[in-house]
């Protein structure tokens, strides 16, 4: 990963050449891949013989009204014993995998996927067609919540996927424009050490990059308030 190549290229002086990097592929949203993932979390039993009782209802095992948006994705998911009555569920792309993120439940979907860290032009597309969408009383989205939570997050992808990563970090503070009136220094200053973090190769880099990088980390781990998180052993996947 970008993170301990950090540690290892600072206190060991390596470099070893390799091709400029480059982001890992998004999966292809089908509704398969969605409850393989879905099966994956919650570990329910695909041949669960209650599917028999509500089969012809539409609810065979499998994802139905797949939306996708980018990296990320809603799906009715049907489950045994109910079926697909407990609503949306959740999907987020990450190193080239489909993972259920949550459980949505009732509820407008812009409303109740933006605190999970969809932004907002994303959330709009996901509610598309979906029912009970395109109502009122959503609070406005924490776009800094969602890059701090993406920042934490990305500690534990792959190098390559961290090249994403923080592109979408970037996106996400480009999308708190309101908050710039009380910081607006420090938003457009992690904005640009996103972005120059995302062009650092993985590998080969020189030692100009290598401290241009612990700088940049340095400084976006005070911005998130996430001291150190990048040039620490963290437990993976975080919580």
């Amino acid at each position: 990963m970008r993170r301990m190549m950090l540690v290892t290229l600072i206190l060991v002086g390596l470099v070893v050449a390799a091709p400029a990097h480059s982001a890992v592929p998004a999966p292809a949203c089908s509704a398969s891949e969605l409850f393989h993932a879905a099966v994956n979390k919650e570990h329910f039993n695909a041949n669960d013989p209650s599917y028999a009782g509500f089969g012809h209802l539409g609810n065979h095992p499998g994802a139905y009204g797949v939306i996708c948006d980018r990296r990320w994705a809603v799906a009715l998911i049907s489950r045994p014993n109910v079926g697909t009555t407990d609503g949306e569920t959740l999907f987020r792309a990450k190193s080239g995998s489909w993972f259920e993120i949550a459980q949505l439940g009732a509820g407008v979907v812009e409303c109740v996927v933006e605190p999970h860290g969809v932004p907002a032009a994303v959330a709009s597309v996901l509610a598309h067609g979906v029912k009970g969408s395109g109502e009122a009383g959503c609070d406005a989205p924490d776009a800094y919540g969602g890059a701090r939570l993406e920042w934490k997050t990305a500690v534990c992808d792959s190098a390559a996927q961290q090249t994403y990563d923080y592109r979408e970090i970037a996106d996400y503070l480009q999308q708190a424009q309101p908050a710039y009136a009380g910081n607006p220094a420090g938003y457009k200053a992690a904005i640009r050490e996103l972005t120059n973090l995302a062009s650092i190769p993985e590998t080969g880099t020189t030692n100009a990059q290598q401290e241009e990088q612990a700088s940049d980390i340095k400084q976006l781990d005070v911005f998130f308030q996430t001291p150190k998180l990048y040039v620490t052993v963290v437990q993976c996947p975080l919580g």
